[in-house]
């Protein structure tokens, strides 16, 4: 399900679908929320998507949050919590590089990896990518990460990995290439 900015009551969707989540570009009033989302995120998810950096502050969370800032697009996944609140559960960033390319990178909350987030913000990017005539999108991943290497190989889109530089790789997904044809 996308949401696309629209002021949504808890009652339009039941939180009695488990597992139900919605993607949406990110708003600049989304600051405290991708904060407290990072806040939550396992050492190994935050080491997963920083490669290194241990906490996402608020300055941070503003340039995450600035919608289209120089080119830079950003998607977020939310999900109902107990207390029938909108949470974010998984951030995507797109950031542009200006000759046909853009790095993309991914968080999803621990407790909803594995169960679809992360490949519909990726979805998300792919999409932007085509309406922006970007190319290539380059993602730094750990080469241990066999999750996030299958994530990027899940929308079917070529992809290639670089050297191994301790550990980690940059893959890049041909958006544009054609898609084989179906046996």
């Amino acid at each position: 399900m996308v949401r696309d900015n629209w002021d949504m009551t808890t009652t339009e969707l039941p939180a009695t679908l488990p597992g139900a989540f919605l993607v949406r570009a990110i708003a600049p009033g989304d600051v405290a929320t991708l904060e407290a989302f990072y806040a939550t995120l396992s050492p190994d998810s935050r080491e997963a998507r920083f490669h290194g950096a241990t906490t996402v502050g608020d300055r941070a969370a503003h340039s995450f949050c600035a919608a289209e800032h120089e080119g830079r697009h950003g998607v977020v996944a939310e999900a109902f919590d107990d207390a029938g609140r909108w949470v974010i559960v998984g951030h995507l960033c797109v950031e542009p590089f200006g000759d046909g390319t853009a790095e993309i990178a991914v968080a999803v909350a621990d407790a909803w990896q594995h169960h679809g987030v992360g490949r519909a913000l990726f979805v998300e990017a792919v999409k932007w990518a085509r309406r922006h005539d970007v190319q290539v999108l380059v993602a730094s991943v750990r080469w241990s990460n066999a999750p996030m290497v299958r994530l990027l190989r899940s929308v079917g889109r070529p992809v290639s990995f670089g050297p191994d530089d301790a550990g980690v790789v940059d893959a890049r997904i041909l958006v544009a290439a054609p898609l084989p044809e179906a046996a």
